[in-house]
């Protein structure tokens, strides 16, 4: 029994190569057809998406020191960086934002990242136009302290990289 199976997957095989022997040009045309119609699908679905950012560090508030200081402690920038994406999606902050820029819908995306064992972080925001996402940044700059009381205390941002108006799509070629 194994050698008539042996034999069955040769005839198989020997026909699959015969096959494409004459075939071949199909196989080519085939990938052909089928790398213009994902080029015409991603040229035709294609949405140029802008990027506006800023880093900042964060000081915390020190009432013995009557102000804002800088923290270095691993574990308050650690609670830091957990809280701080969430702080960013909660429904307080986004109408806060939405009452300051006059919108009812926000046009883009916010995003936070943290370098790790620091107080820098880098706050994102990314969309379709990019007027509307510079807008966006700017608001959540100055109304996330506000929000972020309730949560982890009075804090500073205290800017290193500026936001900017965006002049070409991130995500061209």
């Amino acid at each position: 029994m194994p050698g008539l199976l042996f034999h069955i997957q040769k005839l198989l095989f020997q026909d699959f190569l015969r096959s494409f022997g004459k075939l071949w040009w199909l196989t080519i045309l085939l990938a052909a057809v089928v790398a213009m119609g994902a080029l015409l699908y991603s040229i035709k679905s294609y949405q140029p998406m802008y990027k506006a950012e800023a880093t900042f560090t964060v000081e915390t508030y020190n009432p013995t020191q009557s102000g804002y200081t800088f923290f270095y402690d691993n574990r308050t920038a650690a609670q830091l960086a957990l809280t701080f994406p969430y702080l960013l999606d909660s429904d307080l902050l986004l109408e806060r934002v939405k009452a300051d820029m006059g919108v009812t819908v926000l046009n883009g995306t916010p995003r936070a990242t943290v370098i790790a064992n620091s107080n820098l972080f880098t706050l994102s925001v990314t969309g379709k136009d990019p007027q509307a996402i510079c807008d966006m940044l700017q608001s959540l700059i100055k109304n996330f302290p506000a929000v972020a009381e309730y949560v982890i205390g009075k804090i500073q941002l205290n800017m290193i990289d500026y936001p900017e108006l965006p002049t070409a799509p991130y995500n061209s070629t």
